[in-house]
């Protein structure tokens, strides 16, 4: 059976159960031959098929991150697609890599900076785990958590809060003031009471630590 029989588009779903299923298969099964077969998909002309073979491949990425790596440079590549489902997509696939290989990013960031700024939400969402990955990293953490306190003090609300609880992995002595500004400043300007006890709940670790 072929593993485009498996997929949501084909299957007539609109949860794409399917397509975790499938990942979860591949990446327990160390299938490369399959992964192979839907990166081929992702320049089918049809979307449904590129969307679930893009689908399919970041799922994969949650699960076993270096199945992805050998095709890094193709994500980075389709970051300029006109198919915004497939950029957002590919930034995911890239987020997942940054978790065990963040140093093969860093000569792409003006790519994924770019991506970033023309980008949706779920775009903006995988940069910054992509930026926080590398500023874990001795010689980029200056840099990287530079560009992560940018897109922190510009993120709109409803992401602000995640964006915040995230950055906690990268705070230390050399950042902490301007982490504390950044969230002290925004804390005014939130509407919701549940994105300010998050802030409020992020304060306080720092106060502890």
């Amino acid at each position: 059976m072929s593993i485009f029989s498996d997929l949501a588009s084909v299957l007539d779903e609109n949860d794409e159960l399917s397509n975790k299923e499938r990942a979860r298969l591949i990446a327990e099964s160390n299938d490369k031959k399959e992964i192979k077969e839907l990166v081929a998909r992702l320049s089918y002309q049809n979307r449904a098929i590129q969307s679930d073979s893009i689908k399919v491949l970041y799922e994969i990425g949650y699960i076993k991150p270096q199945l992805l790596l050998p095709y890094l440079d193709l994500f980075l590549d389709l970051l300029s697609s006109k198919n915004n489902r497939m950029v957002w997509g590919c930034m995911i696939a890239l987020s997942c890599i940054s978790t065990i290989e963040s140093k093969k990013l860093y000569p792409h960031l003006s790519k994924i900076l770019q991506a970033v700024d023309e980008g949706s939400v779920i775009t903006k969402d995988a940069a910054v785990s992509i930026l926080i990955n590398l500023s874990k990293l001795a010689e980029f953490h200056l840099e990287c958590s530079g560009l992560y306190f940018k897109c922190l003090k510009n993120s709109p609300p409803t992401q602000f809060p995640m964006y915040a609880e995230k950055g906690m992995e990268i705070i230390d002595h050399s950042n902490r003031n301007e982490f504390c500004t950044i969230l002290e400043m925004r804390l005014d300007q939130l509407d919701k009471d549940s994105q300010k006890k998050r802030i409020l709940k992020v304060l306080k670790k720092l106060e502890r630590n």
